[in-house]
């Protein structure tokens, strides 16, 4: 096997020129020997991070992470991400190290990282695999590294990585280390909630989800402390926000806000949930799911069964008015007929649902008319 990129061989090369040695590590090395095309390439290196800025100092470099050694060299506007080789002290928060030390020793830098698989280097030509982490791709295994105990207690977010390679690549968690995962469980609670919602977002959009979820079930109820409806994940779009839904239905707007989830997230997650379990749509409805919600959202529940998506594209295809912005009409239009600004919003609306029962309506001349008439009905000012 060879890992090899074109940008992050450029910093390996440079560095290698300046008398460092420089490798490629972790998420890379692992899905290279899987087959799979790395999304990004990570480095490590015994130069130390002002050696690191100093020999690439023809590119913008970001410090990162200094205190752990990290720094970001944008290559051709391409993030590489180099670490200095390190030893991590002790954890007292279960999230981060209270110290590091730098070290020229790949070995004891590899040592610290969370599972073999993701603790393999690769460098001139050869693979650095001390752990067995080539052997544990073959297997299809999630094993930590060392002793199982003492990874979860620095780092509690490993639990929540171990569950979501597992899912997401398929292996079987390998048993002192399931075991370790279910006795430290409870540190889930000193982790941000953002860094498990990164996790936990990628984990239900795999294809052994249910499996993962339903096996370590203890688990996911010190984050979520109502029932997780795994059942409903069969057939479902594999999209974060269907997958929330259908996994907590009533309790969806709980969960993301357990997770501390972006607004957008969260309302997409909710609107899904709350259409969860209608099964189709005529055209009007599609429309008037559209008045109040995003293309984006409204396509996606309209995917989970399918039936309705060619009436949204339909609907799109034509330019056909479901939204106050391509009505013909607008408020301003409504000022210059008089009609007060307390009634234009009312006026409005109605415009609009009267033109999603009627496409062909949705002209200037007509709509003008229909205004007019809807004002006199309401009795409103002219």
């Amino acid at each position: 096997m060879r890992v090899y990129d074109t940008l992050a061989q450029k910093v390996i090369d440079i560095l290698t020129e300046n008398g460092f040695k420089a490798y490629y590590v972790g998420g890379c090395v692992r899905d290279t020997l899987m087959n799979i095309k790395p999304t990004d390439y990570d480095l490590c290196t015994d130069a130390l991070p002002d050696e690191t800025m100093e020999c690439l100092k023809e590119f913008s470099v970001i410090k990162t992470g200094i205190k752990h050694g990290t720094v970001t060299a944008l290559v051709d506007s391409s993030p590489i991400e180099i670490t200095t080789l390190r030893c991590d002290g002790s954890y007292s928060d279960h999230r981060r190290p209270d110290k590091v030390l730098f070290t020229k020793d790949l070995s004891e830098d590899l040592k610290r990282r969370d599972f073999t698989v993701n603790a393999m280097a690769y460098g001139y030509e050869k693979l650095f695999d001390y752990f067995g982490g080539a052997d544990d791709i073959l297997n299809k295994i999630i094993k930590c590294v060392g002793n199982a105990e003492k990874r979860f207690n620095e780092d509690a977010l490993r639990i929540m990585r171990a569950l979501r390679f597992a899912s997401t690549l398929g292996f079987t968690i390998e048993e002192k280390t399931s075991a370790a995962i279910c006795r430290n469980k409870h540190l889930l609670s000193d982790i941000a909630a953002e860094r498990i919602f990164k996790e936990f977002s990628k984990l239900v959009i795999s294809d052994y989800a249910a499996y993962i979820l339903e096996e370590y079930n203890e688990v996911f109820s010190v984050i979520f402390p109502f029932e997780i409806h795994i059942e409903n994940l069969t057939n479902m779009p594999h999209d974060p926000a269907v997958r929330f839904a259908a996994l907590f239905e009533d309790n969806t707007f709980s969960a993301c806000k357990i997770l501390k989830t972006s607004n957008k997230f969260l309302r997409e997650s909710c609107f899904i949930a709350d259409h969860l379990k209608d099964k189709t749509y005529s055209r009007r409805e599609v429309k008037l799911l559209l008045c109040e919600n995003s293309v984006q959202s409204v396509k996606k529940l309209l995917g989970i069964n399918g039936e309705c998506l060619e009436t949204l594209f339909d609907i799109l295809k034509n330019n056909e008015c479901f939204s106050l912005n391509t009505l013909a009409i607008n408020g301003n239009d409504l000022i210059k007929l008089g009609i007060e600004n307390s009634n234009i919003g009312r006026i409005l609306h109605e415009l609009l649902l009267y033109v999603i029962d009627n496409s062909s309506m949705n002209e200037h001349n007509i709509l003008i008319k229909k205004a007019i008439d809807l004002s006199k009905k309401r009795n409103f000012v002219i």
